[in-house]
């Protein structure tokens, strides 16, 4: 996540804690066929379950003086309805136009309940940002200036004569190596068979401290003649391998030998009797 939407994610957060959440609203039906005396909150709706004209009277009883209307059958669609506002607090009376037989609605309207949010440390929220977006920056600016060799059991790998990554013992290169193997560096070093690409002979230039290997330590079975030092073959297999070569070349030169035999013993004398005898 960058710091930008970190940011963008701490305003939020701050207006959350800050933003008194309200109860959800009501909608309250209302049955004109009989008196009826309800109770209700603000932000609530009445709702009628016919088509009336309704009318809002300040009187609290039938008498229409400053009467207002809510509802009328003949200019307005749908079924009546009223949402209740802070000005209604108090008690607030629907007449409809046979209200003294019964048409009437009397509701007893309380402010909306609000929920106080939870108190919260906005300052330790803020630090704790903070720290947040330090961390991120860092870790988007973090540079490696060389490949970093940390084994399981501890080891790490050093660096000598610019080469890198050593180890002091065989077996601490052949943890190291994804083949298992490793060749002797001289010096009591050693370093892990890998690719080419993560290894350096004289140019490293990292931080990596420098090796302290004896030249005693120990190292196995190691000889410096030994197959895997420095990649290197053994004499012996390089000497079988020349003479398969060798014994290679010699069986395709006897082969087209034969052919050129075959060709003017046989085939040539064979063409020539055939042109002579037509």
């Amino acid at each position: 996540m960058s710091a930008s939407a970190l940011s963008t994610t701490l305003v939020i957060l701050l207006v959350l804690i800050h933003s008194p959440a309200s109860s959800s609203a009501s909608v309250i039906t209302v049955d004109f066929e009989q008196p009826s005396n309800l109770s209700a909150s603000v932000g609530d709706t009445a709702s009628w379950n016919g088509i009336y004209n309704v009318y809002l009277h300040p009187s609290n009883s039938c008498d229409p003086t400053d009467g207002i209307v809510i509802y009328s059958r003949r200019a307005d669609d749908g079924f009546p309805s009223y949402t209740f506002t802070e000005e209604n607090v108090g008690v607030v009376t629907f007449a409809g136009s046979q209200c003294e037989s019964g048409q009437i609605a009397t509701f007893e309207i309380g402010a909306a309940a609000v929920i106080e949010p939870e108190t919260v440390d906005t300052v330790d929220t803020v630090e704790r940002y903070n720290a947040t977006v330090i961390e991120q920056i860092n870790t988007e600016n973090e540079t490696v200036d060389k490949p970093e060799v940390f084994l399981s059991d501890g080891f790490v790998a050093c660096t000598n004569a610019g080469s890198y990554p050593i180890y002091c013992s065989e077996k601490e290169a052949q943890m190291a190596s994804p083949l298992g193997k490793a060749h002797y560096e001289g010096g009591g070093s050693w370093m892990p068979d890998q690719e080419e690409e993560e290894v350096f002979h004289g140019d490293y230039g990292g931080d990596a401290e420098e090796c302290a290997c004896e030249e005693n330590a120990t190292s196995g079975d190691h000889n410096d003649q030994d197959s895997h030092d420095h990649g290197l073959k053994d004499q012996g297999s390089e000497q079988k391998e020349e003479n398969l070569m060798k014994s290679k070349e010699d069986s395709a030169a006897a082969g087209r030998c034969h052919g050129i035999f075959v060709l003017f013993t046989y085939i040539v004398p064979a063409i020539l009797f055939y042109c002579i005898s037509t």
